[in-house]
């Protein structure tokens, strides 16, 4: 058999075996007990069907138990009652995203050659080696910015300038973080900023560093519980993988969807460990790479 075909096919075969995925995970409620008249009505569909024991619903399908019937659902791993008269709808959330992040991860797997991704650090390193947030959202108040300690003795100079290049802080510090929250400086969400820091030797006659840079924005409250409820659903999406490559894989590509670039950075890296060099953690190892990150070998 020729590389290509051989390719091919194992292309083919992951790009089916996530397919399936994609399907089970539209499925988000089964009918384990089906008592008298219960119908189901399909988003989309023309009419009612007879329930049966095993029925599957998903996102959008309604379920209800007529005169004198009864139904038991097991919805998301929770078991769900319908008494005689009542219905039951299957929340419509998770095919909005769940689709194509799994087309995202197949292409992902697909790939043998890793490409600039978007969001990809292009921070300046100068002087000093900044540590976090690098080209980054973060999800939640106060932002602490954090660099590495020197070798010599001296001070950093910090200064945040806005996106049209305003100066909004400057300070010169001795430690090697600050908490803007603790400095009562306010970072208004969704405003992208550039942070630098520059060291300054102590010793007389002694050039400053050149100063290193990165921008960080906040993430807006709503699209912060947009991303967390996300991260949460994605365990319900994917039952029986709480942890594991595929699951962390998974995590990073919302992460970054949302410009998290750092957290989906630090999740691919925990996919390449988990994943013992798998298919799922060799791509995470190819993103992260795309992303400027350096894996570390498989545990």
């Amino acid at each position: 058999m020729s590389r290509l075909s051989a390719r091919t096919i194992a292309i083919s075969a992951c790009l089916a075996m996530l397919a399936a995925v994609a399907a089970t995970a539209e499925t988000r409620a089964t009918l384990v007990r089906v008592a008298g008249a219960v119908t189901i009505t399909r988003k989309g569909g023309a009419g009612e069907e007879p329930a049966l024991k095993g029925s599957q619903l998903g996102p959008g399908d309604r379920v209800r138990a007529g005169a004198g019937g009864k139904a038991d659902l097991l919805v998301d791993g929770a078991l769900k009652s319908l008494k005689a008269n009542e219905e039951y709808a299957v929340a419509d959330t998770a095919s909005s995203w769940v689709g194509p992040l799994m087309a995202e991860m197949a292409s992902l797997v697909g790939q043998t050659e890793e490409a600039t991704a978007p969001g990809a650090t292009r921070h300046t390193t100068g002087s000093v080696k900044l540590l976090s947030p690098i080209d980054t959202a973060v999800r939640q108040e106060p932002a602490v910015l954090k660099w590495e300690e020197a070798k010599e003795k001296g001070d950093f100079l910090v200064t945040i300038r806005d996106s049209l290049g305003e100066v909004k802080y400057k300070k010169p510090l001795a430690g090697t973080s600050v908490d803007l929250g603790q400095e009562h400086w306010t970072v208004s969400p969704g405003q992208r900023y550039i942070w630098s820091v520059a060291f300054r030797p102590e010793k007389p006659g002694a050039i400053a560093g050149a100063p290193s840079d990165a921008w960080f924005q906040l993430l807006p409250a709503a699209e912060s519980r947009e991303l967390a409820d996300a991260l949460t659903g994605l365990e319900k999406e994917m039952p029986g993988e709480k942890t594991g490559a595929r699951l962390s894989l998974a995590r990073a590509l919302l992460l970054q969807k949302h410009q998290c670039v750092g957290d989906a950075m630090r999740a691919l890296g925990e996919a390449v460990q988990q994943g013992g060099g798998d298919q799922w953690a060799a791509a995470a190892s190819r993103r992260l790479r795309a992303l400027g990150g350096k894996p570390a070998g498989p545990r």
